[in-house]
Parts: structure tokens; C-alpha cells; sequence
């Protein structure tokens, strides 16, 4: 195995390295909510790894990282109320792109609802795009710090918190 660059991905700048580091707290956060588990801990550990190297496409691999709140009866149909049935932060990295998203599905086909937080960002990997590399809606502490405050979205019914920590 040689130690060359894979010549086919765009190395990060140090800018952009830097303001990918920041989802390493938001793993850690994760890793570290009382629902988490032992393998939970073990893959977020791995994945903090991999962004710490984000810069060396020798190390990429797949891996997502979600926090969800639900209200299962609305998104279901078992109530018939209107409202917002699920809350998703989540971070994901396939192959040749990061994306970031913080979003609200709401029982009414609508994109943002009211003043909850909204957040979507994308990082391109592959080397030569005709395409913006680099969206992020405003900066990633931004998303971090909302995930990190999940409990305000918790309601009465948007009550059941999942976590997905996967590694491929």
C-alpha cells in the first residue's frame, strides 16, 4: 500500500479542515448522551478519528452521525393533530461529500417551519466539480450548539429521542 494522495479528492484547506473540526463536538455530544452505548462510544471515537483526518482521503470512509426527536402518533397518522412529527440533526459523510442538516418535517409539506432552527451544509470532496464545493449556511458552531440543545424541542408528544451512530 503506498502513501501517496488519492489524486481523484480535493485535499481540504486549512480554512475549510478547521471549520469541519467543529463536528467533532457534535460526535462527542452524541457519544456522550445517557442513551448512547458502549459500541455507540467505540464508533463515534473512530469517526472523531476520521475527521481529524478528513484531510487524508486515504482514510475516508462512510459514516453518519443522527440525533432524532419524533412524535411517532402524528408522523404515523394515529393523531390526526397538525404539527411537526420529527426533529433531525444529522451529519453524514459518503464517499465524496459532508453534508450537515438540522430540519423539522412538519404534517404540512412546508421547508422551515416558524422559528425552529434550520441548518444545511455541504462539503465536496471530488476533485475536479463545476460546482460549488463548499455551502454552509452559516457557520457549523451554529448547528452544533442547537444539537447540543435538543431538549428545547422536546414536547409532550415530540418526545421519543433516537441516535444512529454508523460506520461503514
Amino acid at each position: 500500500m503506498n502513501n501517496l494522495p488519492d489524486s481523484r479528492f480535493w485535499i481540504p484547506d486549512e480554512g475549510t479542515y478547521n471549520k469541519i473540526q467543529k463536528l467533532k463536538k457534535y460526535v462527542a455530544f452524541i457519544a456522550g448522551l445517557p442513551f448512547s452505548s458502549d459500541e455507540d462510544k467505540q464508533k463515534a471515537s473512530r469517526i472523531i478519528f476520521l475527521i481529524e483526518n478528513i484531510n487524508k482521503p486515504e482514510t475516508f470512509r462512510s459514516w453518519n452521525v443522527c440525533l432524532d426527536i419524533f412524535d411517532r402518533d402524528i408522523q404515523y397518522g394515529f393523531n390526526k393533530s397538525k404539527g411537526i412529527y420529527w426533529r433531525t440533526w444529522s451529519v453524514y459523510f459518503e464517499g465524496d461529500s459532508l453534508e450537515i442538516e438540522a430540519s423539522s418535517k412538519h404534517t404540512h409539506d412546508i421547508f422551515h417551519y416558524g422559528d425552529d432552527f434550520h441548518y444545511f451544509g455541504l462539503i465536496y470532496f471530488t476533485k475536479n466539480i463545476e460546482y460549488q464545493r463548499l455551502f454552509l449556511e452559516t457557520d457549523i458552531d451554529e448547528f452544533v450548539n442547537d444539537a447540543s440543545n435538543f431538549n428545547k424541542y422536546i414536547t409532550e408528544s415530540l418526545n421519543d429521542i433516537e441516535i444512529d451512530i454508523v460506520l461503514l
